[in-house]
């Protein structure tokens, strides 16, 4: 029963963290295209703000990590995956989630919540222009790099070759001489 109890609050405090950073940055976007006036939050804002992106975002990215890891107790043969292979794993448990597996859908909530207020904001950016406030624009430019990571990872990209290419010299016009 305690552990049901732990579990159950750690599900609501993700999911009230959550819900607050969408609160945060939606009002933010939301006050900045359709109010007048300044719209630079208030210090204690922007840290409650940051630190928000900054969790959510991190889940998000650990969720597509690059590189799996790899059990060195010995007990498994399991060599990790990373790259492509990683990230099909990722989007395959994010889409995969069915209502028994409530860490799957709250990491599915994170990942969809994130990457929409994400691409949000640089719309928002867009929109905008110099006068965004740094607290969207911020938000945004990482949100976008981590976009943009997830994509590449998702999507395989050919090796660049090994081998040297070699470019035969060119001869001079003629008429023209090579020397000094």
């Amino acid at each position: 029963m305690a552990v049901l109890k732990k579990r159950a609050l750690a599900g609501l405090v993700a999911v009230s963290l959550l819900a607050t950073f969408a609160a945060v940055y939606g009002w933010h976007m939301w006050s900045f295209i359709y109010l007048p006036g300044p719209h630079e939050p208030n210090n204690v804002t922007t840290y409650v703000a940051t630190t928000l992106s900054g969790l959510i975002g991190g889940v998000v990215a650990m969720e597509f990590n690059d590189k799996l890891p790899i059990d060195t107790s010995g007990g498994s043969n399991y060599e990790g995956a990373s790259g492509t292979e990683a990230a099909k794993l990722a989007a395959g448990r994010l889409i995969n989630a069915d209502s028994t597996d409530l860490l799957g859908l709250l990491t599915a909530a994170y990942a969809v919540v994130y990457l929409l207020f994400g691409m949000a904001a640089v719309g928002v950016c867009m929109y905008g222009g110099d006068k965004t406030p740094e607290l969207i624009e911020n938000f945004a430019l990482i949100a976008f790099g981590l976009a943009a990571a997830v994509a590449r990872t998702l999507v395989r990209v050919p090796p660049v070759p090994t081998k040297p290419i070699i470019v035969a010299p060119i001869a001079p016009p003629p008429g023209v001489s090579d020397t000094p």
